[in-house]
């Protein structure tokens, strides 16, 4: 499995999200890269903030995989959060969460959800109609930090470009569903992305357990025989 992660020289872009501060938007920009398979990240950092390729299993428990780019400014390195891709779907819960809708200037959606602990906040941004789950992820941290730079972490955010190559879920579903025999209740949808092949499997069930059908579709939108 090959992970590249490449870091280069500074350059000035503007990639903000609506309601940005202009210092954000006027900030140098340190591009970085995380490849693996058809799972990759492509964004940029402020001056002053450091990152690092990851690529972590939570648990043989959970089966939990994931890989990115964690990020943190360079004079606070212990406040660190990532973007990554999760090689299964992910869910959070909570009593006292906060959700926002985000369209970032790319015209890309997301789901916001952060949660005020007094000290702390925890925070999350689901990438929504992605080739697989791709999830902003900051546990803990200090919730002051979270305010000052809450328009910085969005900024970074909106510069990402996350699955290149691959097809996103609504473009293989509506491949899969001209492929289909019959017209299936959306409940009875499974789908599953292979970020090493980048195909997509859908797969349609009766009742628990029964399959009635399964279509694979390829990164170039072809039917896998």
């Amino acid at each position: 499995m090959k992970r590249i992660f490449t870091l280069f020289a500074a350059l000035t872009l503007l990639f903000t999200v609506s309601g940005c501060t202009e210092k954000a938007a006027e900030t140098k920009k340190l591009p970085a890269e995380y490849s693996e398979g058809y799972a990759n990240i492509h964004m940029e950092l402020p001056e002053g903030w450091a990152t690092e390729p990851v690529w972590i299993t939570e648990s043989e428990e959970t089966g939990y995989e994931r890989g990115g780019l964690e990020f943190w400014p360079e004079d606070q390195p212990d406040v660190r959060m990532g973007l990554y891709y999760y090689t299964a779907p992910y869910g959070i819960c909570g009593t006292g969460v906060t959700h926002e809708e985000l369209i970032f200037s790319s015209g890309h959606e997301a789901h916001l959800y952060w949660e005020d602990l007094g000290e702390s906040t925890y925070v999350y941004v689901f990438f929504k109609d992605t080739p697989g789950e791709y999830l902003f992820e900051a546990h803990y941290i200090p919730t002051e930090f979270w305010q000052e730079e809450r328009e910085t972490i969005l900024s970074i955010l909106d510069s990402a470009v996350v699955g290149e190559g691959a097809l996103s879920e609504s473009e293989a579903f509506a491949v899969a569903e001209e492929e289909c025999t019959k017209t299936y209740p959306l409940s009875s949808r499974r789908s599953r992305f292979d970020h090493l092949t980048g195909q997509w499997t859908f797969e349609f069930h009766g009742a628990p357990g029964v399959v009635l059908q399964s279509v694979t579709v390829a990164p170039d939108g072809t039917v896998v025989p």
